[in-house]
């Protein structure tokens, strides 16, 4: 699961509108940005095998993010963090933590068997990465649907239906590669080490912005005249 992950901030925003966006898209993928922190530090460990299908990453040891137990752990510290450092109220901070949960939810989806239960227990995973048109088709599915329920409860807010997302032009597979050749080990696959960067970047108050834009544009005409 890559751009998919996405799917869960999106719904979550739709369900607690008083969750930041901004929060739900980071929340999105706090365990995969602990994983590249993990994997740069040797922490964890990942390689790549150019012959599978679909994602080539072989997942060897990440216990302490993508684990069932590390999940739930991540998901609890991410709503307590928003409640006290952006003093949330209580059900959009749990929201937060779901949507932080939802992660490993995904991954079991799409994940060859490499998530493990509890920390060197047995590993799960439905290895849709295998069958890269379906996997697709998941991932665009669920961006689909969950895009379209955000868009309505903007609507039923009277806010308007399109927010601004603006999109990197490095995806979030190239940003595991690179975190992946940052470690010494893997150095001698690629000699550049690419920037880190993930794909989307949502500005959920577009509308204020665009609404005080034709307020001072107002402003100005009546000026004029």
């Amino acid at each position: 699961m890559f751009v998919g992950h996405y799917a869960a901030a999106m719904a979550a925003k739709a369900i607690e509108p008083k969750a930041p966006m901004w929060t739900l898209a980071a929340a999105s993928q706090l365990v995969d940005i602990g994983w590249s922190a993990f994997i740069i530090t040797g922490v964890e460990h990942a390689s790549v095998d150019p012959s599978l299908p679909g994602s080539t990453l072989v997942l060897d040891y990440m216990p302490w993010t993508h684990s069932l137990p590390a999940a739930l752990a991540w998901s609890a510290g991410a709503a307590l963090l928003v409640m006290v450092l952006l003093r949330l109220p209580i059900w959009a901070s749990v929201a937060v933590g779901l949507t932080v949960f939802s992660h490993w939810l995904l991954d079991l989806l799409v994940h060859r068997p490499d998530l493990a239960l509890w920390p060197g227990g047995e590993r799960v995973g439905l290895a849709l990465w295998n069958y890269p048109v379906i996997e697709q088709a998941v991932e665009i599915g669920l961006i689909a649907i969950c895009g379209a329920a955000w868009v309505a409860s903007r609507k039923t807010l009277g806010r308007f239906a399109w927010p601004c997302a603006c999109v990197s032009r490095q995806g979030r597979q190239d940003h595991q590669f690179s975190a992946i050749r940052r470690h010494p080990r893997h150095r001698d696959r690629d000699g550049t080490l690419a920037a880190a960067s993930y794909p989307l970047v949502f500005v959920d108050d577009f509308d204020a912005v665009l609404l005080r834009f034709r307020e001072l544009r107002a402003r100005a005409w009546a000026g004029d005249e």
